[in-house]
């Protein structure tokens, strides 16, 4: 079956037409995508990952390009759409809340890509996330990407603007990330990790889980449980803040 897309108008507001995503890329129909740049501070500086979109892609194969990107299917919405990106881009789970909105951008463009006509015309949600991972460490869907790199982002943004890279990257956009950056600066940045790597009783709960197992004592003594159990949280908190500051998620 097709991947359809949704057609929309100029606010990215479907119109209740739906089209396969070729037919929208044949002739030039407007329709939705997500794009998550991912930021980091190291060494002082802000960093953005950028991937290298692989050889097989329909369009800019070869190419530089946001750090995870894709078109929003019918029926789907912005956000849900990036963070499902995001994971089978990137091997990242993230939550709503980890997404910064950045704004809206509407573009057309036509080209020629294998041989075939390509009229792209776009309403994108654009995101930031921030997140301290190596690149190597990223785990890339092989069918889309190459690989990811960090550059530092006034790096990106001159290579870009003089074109010693190879990409597909609107300067529009990295300056809407710059903005984002330059409004975030002096507020730290959010902690963005997998807690895969923290023991079962942390992760267990970070994520809201009560350490009080079924059939537990009531009354007295249950609450003196309670209390045992909020003491614990409180020292599985100062784990979880020791771990990832270890792993550097703390910025």
């Amino acid at each position: 079956m097709p991947e359809m897309l949704d057609i929309v108008d100029e606010n990215g507001l479907p119109t209740g037409q739906a089209v396969p995503r070729t037919v929208a890329h044949a002739e030039g129909l407007r329709h939705r995508t997500s794009h998550v740049w991912i930021v980091r501070k190291k060494n002082g500086a802000v960093q953005v990952l950028l991937q290298m979109r692989c050889a097989a892609k329909d369009s800019y194969p070869g190419c530089y390009d946001i750090s995870s990107a894709g078109h929003i299917p019918a029926g789907d919405e912005f956000v849900g759409s990036a963070l499902r990106e995001l994971k089978e881009e990137l091997g990242v789970t993230a939550a709503p809340q980890d997404l910064h909105v950045c704004g809206l951008r509407r573009f057309r463009f036509e080209s020629v890509f294998h041989g075939r006509p390509f009229k792209d015309n776009q309403v994108s949600r654009v995101f930031c996330l921030w997140m301290d991972k190596e690149a190597e460490d990223f785990t890339v869907q092989r069918s889309e990407i190459d690989y990811v790199k960090w550059f530092d982002l006034d790096e990106a943004i001159r290579a870009v603007d003089e074109g010693t890279i190879p990409n597909c990257i609107f300067p529009e956009e990295l300056a809407m990330v710059k903005e984002f950056v330059a409004g975030a600066r002096g507020k730290a940045p959010p902690v963005i990790a997998s807690l895969d790597h923290l023991p079962t009783c942390v992760r267990r709960l970070s994520r809201g889980r009560s350490p009080r197992k079924k059939g537990s004592p009531s009354g007295g003594a249950g609450r003196a449980c309670e209390a045992r159990g909020a003491l614990l949280q409180h020292c599985v908190a100062k784990t979880a803040i020791l771990c990832c500051s270890q792993q550097k998620t703390v910025l």
